[in-house]
């Protein structure tokens, strides 16, 4: 098993940020362990029986904070 200097616990938002900040910083020796078989947290959708999508966490968001939104996008 490889042995990491970084490891980030989650692929929520937070995660996935922390992990996008390491590669701009040139820091590529991390893994993202997450639990569930996708990623976002709880910013993500899922499909029931019957063919309806069901969005978990936060629909929307506010932010002023420019790196954060340039993120998203």
């Amino acid at each position: 098993m490889k042995a990491y200097t970084w490891v980030i616990i989650g692929a929520g938002p937070t995660g996935l940020g922390a992990a996008h900040r390491l590669c701009e910083l040139g820091i590529h020796d991390f893994t993202v362990l997450e639990r569930n078989p996708y990623v976002g947290g709880l910013s993500a959708s899922f499909k029931d029986k019957q063919g309806f999508t069901w969005d978990i966490g936060g629909h929307v968001v506010f932010s002023r904070y420019k790196y954060f939104n340039n993120l998203l996008d």
